[in-house]
């Protein structure tokens, strides 16, 4: 017969199983908290004041543990700066992210640009005397100068290419 999984029988006569557990026995020190690997417990360090040649050690607390001098202190001390590099990624990855969005509105501004500025060399080296040659700007005179940006670019982009050959 089987109780609280202790096979009865098997137990020698008056057997009664504890009600609560048994007192825990006196702390010894290998029972202790781990220590820090860094300071050794102490929860200090040292660190050099500069590096000019007055320089010399001074005692800190110690970088690890913040001071406590346990592995549980170095564990947590750990967990903040995790954090820490965990939301300045963040930051950097937003802000990556922002420059590669303004780059590439960038990039369309400068071939936007760059397109303008083959018309206008376009105009400036081949285009001289256009007006007395029938060329783009034949027949405009003040009077009937009704062109808009989009049409002049049109017939300057319809020039080039007659002029390219395609």
């Amino acid at each position: 017969m089987s109780k609280d999984g202790i096979n009865i029988s098997d137990s020698p006569d008056g057997f009664e199983r504890p009600s609560s557990p048994p007192p825990a026995p006196p702390s010894s020190p290998l029972q202790t908290e781990p220590l820090c690997p860094a300071c050794k417990g102490s929860g200090e360090g040292w660190a050099l004041s500069d590096s000019s040649p007055d320089g010399h050690f001074v005692q800190v607390t110690c970088g690890e543990c913040s001071g406590s001098g346990t592995l549980l202190g170095a564990y947590e001390t750990a967990k903040v700066q995790r954090e820490s590099l965990y939301k300045r990624l963040n930051d950097a990855g937003r802000d990556l992210l922002f420059m590669r969005t303004a780059r590439d509105g960038f990039e369309a501004m400068a071939d936007g640009l760059r397109l303008d500025a083959e018309r206008y060399r376009w105009i400036r080296h081949r285009n001289l005397d256009t007006i007395s040659q029938g060329g783009v700007f034949a027949g405009i005179t003040p009077q009937n100068l009704v062109i808009n940006e989009e049409t002049l670019d049109e017939a300057v982009d319809a020039a080039m290419a007659k002029e390219c050959g395609q």
